[in-house]
């Protein structure tokens, strides 16, 4: 979609992957804005402080706010984000491949179209992988530049539930205030902490579910969107 009033579709079969077509037409379009976020840090293409500070978007990611980042000509809000050496490695794998260029048409989809997941560092690395819709098994070959990338958190005031051991056991909170607020339809958001090396995962659940016993208080999230990463260096991508 553009301001222009230009749509382009790039249409997909699930299942065997089979190409539907494509094609663009103009037309009328009303848009919204959310304003609740918050420019809380900017670093230059060598992580370098600009502004604010990675402390505050560190805190505020512990604390369960979700992220957003400006990077390149693109904003983007993060799937899944992880901690590690006090340093935020952010996931994105909402975009499709655009052809560039200068003409009208420049954010029009690629014909052969492809997903194109990013990482964002607060070192200012930002690495970028493709895989073909068509194919995943053939890939694109990845990039990786330094960038000037600005941070920011959604102002919604999250709240601590629960907090579990890797047993199961509460060791703050009570389960009950997970399954109640799933009841309620509140977003939910987790911390999962792995050892040192692997830091702590924070992803936002796409669906929970609750027992339908009463004394049963156990809660189960799904997350779909997330992507396994691996360690380079003292990072994960």
């Amino acid at each position: 979609w553009s301001t222009t009033g230009r749509r382009d579709s790039s249409r997909w079969a699930v299942g065997g992957v089979t190409n539907r077509g494509r094609g663009s037409d103009y037309v009328s379009l009303k848009w919204f804005a959310d304003p609740c976020w918050r420019h809380v840090f900017t670093h230059d293409s060598s992580g370098n402080q600009l502004r604010g500070s990675r402390e505050s978007l560190v805190a505020a990611i512990k604390d369960g706010h979700r992220v957003r980042v400006v990077v390149e000509n693109k904003a983007m809000e993060a799937a899944f984000i992880r901690l590690k050496n006090n340093h935020v490695s952010a996931y994105f794998l909402d975009e499709l491949s655009s052809k560039g260029g200068q003409g009208f048409d420049q954010f029009d989809f690629t014909t052969d179209t492809y997903y194109k997941f990013s990482t964002t560092h607060t070192t200012g690395t930002f690495r970028q992988y493709g895989h073909f819709v068509r194919n995943t098994s053939t890939t694109v070959t990845p990039s990786l530049t330094k960038q000037k990338i600005s941070w920011m958190i959604d102002v919604k005031p999250w709240e601590t539930v629960l907090k579990v051991n890797d047993k199961g056991l509460a060791i703050w909170g009570q389960k009950q205030n997970v399954k109640s607020a799933a009841l309620k339809a509140a977003a939910i958001r987790m911390g999962i902490q792995f050892d040192s090396s692997s830091g702590t995962l924070y992803v936002g659940a796409d669906n929970t579910k609750v027992s339908t016993t009463p004394t049963d208080e156990d809660t189960v999230a799904q997350s779909v969107r997330v992507l396994d990463d691996r360690p380079i260096g003292s990072f994960n991508h």
